[in-house]
């Protein structure tokens, strides 16, 4: 299994380790989306485990399907950190045009879940990590889905809704999904209606447990989580992976804080 990149300047970022999985490691690594992906691009695969485990007919999204069955089949899954592909990103795939290919994920994202709670209990969270992912996706992907597939729409949310605790206090999940689940705490409904202004700033250290304390205030036992997430000394290094959401789902304003005062008078203005 090789790197994938649809960045050049990614290229630069990665290491040369070599990783080695046993067949649940290589499914948790998937699930909770860290070197492996569901992504069939890059793999090289013994012919007998891909004929015992084929695409899905009428499927989208069919590797979503399919590829979690090919590290579970492999005794051993190596990946080299080496970036030898590169993603082409074409605005009218099915992964850039909303359609039946977001169903298929959706319908994938479930089927994972329902997998690892009949064989493999242990990977739950793991699973339904992977599925707030693909879900948060989906909604994301069509700025309209609340007027044009209401039912879609209320799907998505329901879900987001429960477990958004569980994905904001599981430590395993990636730090994008875990201050995606804290951005829902106010609720899913609405989220792409809000505008958001975003700050810049030198974060005063008396500040924190103010900021922690009103972003928590419906639950004092997220406030630890709240400060290691949200409240980081500058949000500039997120920006690159909130770019493409700012950009098509919400109307931005963009402020500079830079004193303690600016905070006091509107401690939780900034929504990212």
């Amino acid at each position: 299994c090789m790197k994938k990149t649809s960045s050049l300047e990614e290229k630069e970022t990665i290491g040369n380790e070599i990783l080695t999985y046993n067949s649940e490691e290589a499914l948790s690594d998937m699930l909770y989306q860290r070197n492996l992906d569901t992504s069939p691009c890059g793999l090289l695969i013994k012919k007998d485990i891909v004929l015992s485990n084929p695409f899905p007919v009428g499927k989208l999204h069919e590797d979503d399907f399919t590829t979690y069955k090919y590290y579970l089949s492999a005794h051993k899954t190596i990946v080299s950190q080496d970036v030898c592909y590169f993603y082409y990103q074409r605005a009218g795939s099915i992964m850039h045009v909303f359609g039946q290919a977001n169903m298929d994920e959706l319908d994938a994202a479930d089927n994972l879940v329902t997998f690892c709670e009949k064989y493999y209990p242990q990977l739950i969270s793991a699973a339904k990590s992977k599925k707030f992912s693909d879900y948060c996706q989906v909604l994301l992907s069509n700025k309209d889905i609340k007027t044009t597939c209401p039912e879609v729409y209320a799907r998505i949310c329901d879900y987001l809704d429960s477990v958004k605790f569980d994905i904001a206090r599981d430590k395993k999940c990636r730090a994008k999904n875990r201050m995606a689940a804290i951005a829902l705490f106010g609720g899913t409904r609405g989220l792409l209606d809000q505008d958001v202004v975003i700050i810049d700033y030198i974060r005063e250290f008396n500040l924190d447990n103010k900021m922690a304390d009103k972003i928590t205030e419906n639950d004092k036992g997220l406030k630890k989580i709240a400060k290691e997430i949200v409240l980081y000394p500058t949000i500039k290094k997120w920006k690159k992976v909130f770019n493409d959401f700012l950009k098509k789902n919400l109307n931005l304003t963009k402020k500079v804080y830079t004193y303690p005062q600016d905070f006091i008078e509107n401690p939780i203005e900034a929504d990212v």
